[in-house]
C-alpha cells in the first residue's frame, strides 16, 4: 500500500507502480559460518503494482527470510515490517 501525506499529515491512499528490492536472506546459521548470514541469496529489483503480489523465487539453498526495501531508499513509517519468515 502507497500512502501520500499532506502538509496535515493526513493520508491518501494512491496507486503504487514502484520498482522495489527484494533480497532473500538464508536460515539462520551458527558457528564460524554465522557471518554469512547476512548474505543474500538474491537481491533483485521488482515492479510492485497496488494490491497483493505473489512472488517467486529459486535460490540455491534453503531461504530463511524475504526482506522488501532492505536498504530503506523508500520513505517507510513502519520499516521494521519490511522483514519476514519463510515458511
Amino acid at each position: 500500500k502507497k500512502l501520500h501525506a499532506d502538509s496535515l499529515g493526513r493520508d491518501t491512499e494512491v496507486a503504487m507502480v514502484d520498482l522495489v528490492d527484494v533480497t532473500i536472506l538464508p536460515r539462520m546459521r551458527f558457528g564460524k559460518d554465522k557471518a554469512k548470514n547476512h548474505i543474500p541469496l538474491m537481491e533483485k529489483r521488482v515492479r510492485m503494482r497496488s494490491g497483493t503480489s505473489h512472488l517467486r523465487f529459486e535460490v540455491g539453498e534453503e531461504p530463511g527470510y524475504v526482506v522488501i526495501d532492505r536498504d530503506n531508499l523508500l520513505l517507510d513509517r513502519m520499516p521494521e515490517d519490511n522483514k519476514q519468515k519463510v515458511e
